[in-house]
């Protein structure tokens, strides 16, 4: 394992071993490990990290037993953690997000540029993301895309078929999100617009996060192809507010 490899990966451990509120070291250990973070927020959100060796159940302090009320089985999520969460659906008490794969850009590569034409739009508004969002309103949920996000297109006969943007997180992270019109996809247009999300970012200084439901496996699969490299995987666990 070179250098690079080595802090890439202490970077990223270091992001996350603040979200689940233990050392970095923890993410290293072998086996399953539950723990307990400070969360000011109303309604708990339990946190799952999985690395190559550990794997990490953060829960609000004090609140282990809000989530078990709710249906969440730690004895039964211990022997088999993504296969559980995998079949644990949401319901009026919990909402489960995930599993999801994680992967990361890795270090010292370079992003080919797109091919074709990309323009950074406008995350907020604009005619052509309006046209996308209506045309499939679940999946352009799922892909994430807010007001926050810093947002590409790929343009194909003067309209914009794909985009992808990012969100900055913490620890200069920039979390991708990408989405492309059904008809319109293995084209390589989501591919061209993740192309210029991500160079943008790696120009400001960010590294670029890629996380798809494992369900997703076309998204998986561009990952791969786009030479992501896989850091685990995660998954959050909310318990409605009703039932505190």
């Amino acid at each position: 394992m070179g250098p690079n490899l080595v802090n890439w990966l202490s970077h990223v451990d270091g992001f996350w071993a603040g979200e689940l509120g233990l050392s970095a070291a923890a993410l290293r250990w072998d086996g399953f490990h539950v723990c307990e973070r400070a969360d000011p927020e109303r309604q708990p959100r339990a946190i799952v990290v999985a690395t190559s060796s550990a794997i990490i159940l953060s829960l609000p302090r004090g609140r282990a037993s809000a989530f078990e009320a709710a249906g969440l089985n730690l004895a039964e999520m211990k022997s088999a953690p993504r296969r559980y969460l995998s079949g644990l659906y949401s319901n009026s008490s919990l909402e489960v997000r995930g599993p999801a794969y994680l992967a990361y850009w890795p270090p010292s590569s370079q992003v080919p540029p797109p091919q074709g034409l990309i323009r950074e739009l406008s995350a907020a508004g604009g005619d052509s993301l309006t046209a996308l969002r209506d045309l499939a309103p679940e999946e352009w949920s799922e892909a994430g895309i807010g007001a926050d996000s810093r947002v590409f297109g790929a343009l194909a006969a003067g309209r914009t078929l794909a985009v992808a943007g990012y969100e900055c997180w913490p620890a200069q992270l920039a979390h991708l999100q990408v989405f492309c019109l059904p008809d319109y996809r293995r084209r390589g247009l989501a591919t061209n617009a993740l192309r210029g999300a991500m160079r943008h970012a790696l120009a400001a200084g960010l590294l670029p996060q890629y996380r798809a439901r494992d369900a997703n496996l076309a998204s998986r699969a561009l990952a791969t192809r786009l030479g992501f490299v896989e850091y685990g995987w995660m998954a959050t666990v909310l318990v409605h507010e009703q039932e505190l």
